[in-house]
């Protein structure tokens, strides 16, 4: 804008408009990748969906790649795989095909750092079955990775660190009933005769209120000291010995990268580790992912890419759920309080039939869930390499090769 002040004599004013030149900056233009050429989406075919670095990035602390999926709209995440055109089979796999950086790869999301992402691309429709064929009858996820822009200078480093705290599971807001409700309401179907006293298998088994109940009734016991040991019952809380179980869950995540690129060479190289501490005691996660991208300008004609990704984790899942906790009678304790596993009652085999089987020679088959959760061995690792080649020769302008190679396992 130009100002003019009016001066007190002037009666008329000449008012000229220039044109002015602006040059689209060509740098926000959005380009979607299909996998096999990336271009601008105003000339994209079909139904996409498409989100960038800029978009990615205003994420943190995110610790899988499912993760990111949510900011696309139409995908949805079902027990941690996303579903892009919705429920197509009863039985049959509904998982997308995942493109990383123009390869179809079977390594799994887990492979993937979400902070080396550069950008995501969701192809929902039958143009994705022209390209990809019946493997892309699901749907594709294309995905590309960060890679240094050239001319970009000297190296760039960047680290990202992150902590999140999971809060204990609050089984105390379960509408469960409690202690003393549970055994009142075992001696009501026992005073009705709901269960046979004589031959419990073939009901709902045994525990503690019932074995009380049937000493009574035999006059094993009198009225004042089945009393007492119904109070001890009312008493109990197995919930008050959750901390045995669980705990605060922390997930930890650092990431640090260094990228730069000259005329002829670009490179970028990221490692991302994870240390993960569920909410269920003994059920841990550890992950570590290096990803090295390098570019060499041959000759102005000649391109060479050689890709790295490693993805370590290893892992063990000996936790127990809520639903193994809470199943368990409130008034029956895992341990005494000297620490002893107390035995749990169970169908068709009582606590001293069991005892009496021990006298014998036979091995203990009392149920403690604590003893199970303490005995658990269920480590696991995961070892997954990927190796991508591209050599790539523009020559002429309308004419150019490109050819690709890509080895990945899983050990």
């Amino acid at each position: 804008t130009v100002e003019h002040k009016l001066v007190s004599n002037e009666t008329s004013i000449t008012i000229v408009m220039k044109i002015k030149t602006n040059i689209m900056d060509t740098s926000v233009v959005t380009l979607v990748n299909t996998g096999y050429q990336s271009f601008n989406r105003d000339r994209a075919t079909g139904s996409f969906g498409y989100i960038g670095s800029v978009d990615l990035d205003r994420q943190i602390g995110a610790i899988d790649i499912t993760q990111k999926f949510l900011m696309l709209p139409g995908v949805q995440l079902v027990n941690g795989n996303p579903i892009i055109r919705g429920k197509s089979s009863l039985n049959a796999s509904q998982s997308p095909l995942l493109v990383i950086d123009g390869f179809a790869s079977e390594l799994g999301y887990s492979s993937i750092n979400p902070n080396d992402v550069e950008s995501i691309t969701i192809l929902r429709d039958a143009s994705a079955a022209s390209i990809w064929g019946a493997r892309a009858s699901n749907g594709v996820i294309v995905i590309t990775t960060k890679q240094a822009k050239k001319g970009s200078g000297p190296p760039v480093f960047s680290f990202n660190s992150s902590i999140q705290f999971q809060e204990m599971p609050n089984v105390n807001a379960l509408r469960i009933a409690n202690s003393s409700q549970l055994v009142d309401v075992e001696i009501e179907a026992l005073d009705k005769g709901w269960y046979n006293l004589n031959n419990p298998e073939n009901n709902l088994g045994y525990s503690r209120v019932y074995e009380i109940y049937r000493n009574r009734k035999n006059n094993m016991i009198n009225e004042e000291e089945a009393k007492k040991q119904y109070d001890v019952l009312r008493n109990n809380d197995a919930w008050s010995q959750k901390d045995l179980f669980f705990r605060t869950g922390l997930i930890s995540n650092q990431h640090l990268s260094v990228s730069g690129a000259t005329n002829q060479n670009r490179y970028y190289i990221s490692m991302n580790y994870q240390d993960i501490r569920a909410t269920a005691r003994q059920s841990e996660y550890k992950r570590m992912n290096l990803l090295v991208k390098n570019s060499y300008q041959i000759i102005p004609q000649l391109r060479f890419d050689a890709d790295l990704n490693i993805a370590y984790h290893k892992g063990m899942n000996n936790g127990l759920n809520t639903y193994d906790f809470v199943r368990q009678r409130r008034y029956e304790m895992f341990v005494d309080e000297n620490g002893n596993y107390v035995p749990a009652y169970e169908p068709y085999r009582s606590i001293q039939r069991n005892q009496d089987l021990m006298n014998k020679g036979y091995l203990d088959w009392n149920k403690n869930l604590k003893r199970d959760f303490d005995n658990f061995d269920k480590t696991w690792s995961m070892f997954a390499p990927r190796i991508n080649f591209t050599l790539a020769w523009n020559a002429t302008r309308a004419l150019s090769f490109e050819t690709k190679f890509q080895y990945e396992r899983t050990e």
